[in-house]
């Protein structure tokens, strides 16, 4: 609602591994939402930013993430 994918949704909250599913799945980490700003610019997690930095790069997201924390 508003403007706000579910990609924009989890970013805000910080919730990474959502983030790096939804890239996963092809949300489109370039949209903006209705303050203008993409998933990267509104992102405040180190965390979430890093997976949107992998994404940015062509690479898979969740397989990232995943394999951070093994």
């Amino acid at each position: 609602a508003h403007g706000i994918t579910p990609l924009l949704a989890a970013t805000y909250e910080g919730h990474a591994s959502a983030v790096a599913a939804l890239l996963s799945a092809g949300a489109d980490h370039k949209v903006t939402g209705p303050d203008g700003q993409t998933a990267f610019g509104a992102a405040e997690s180190e965390e979430v930013k890093e997976v949107l930095r992998k994404a940015g790069g062509k690479c898979n997201a969740f397989f990232f993430l995943s394999s951070t924390f093994d």
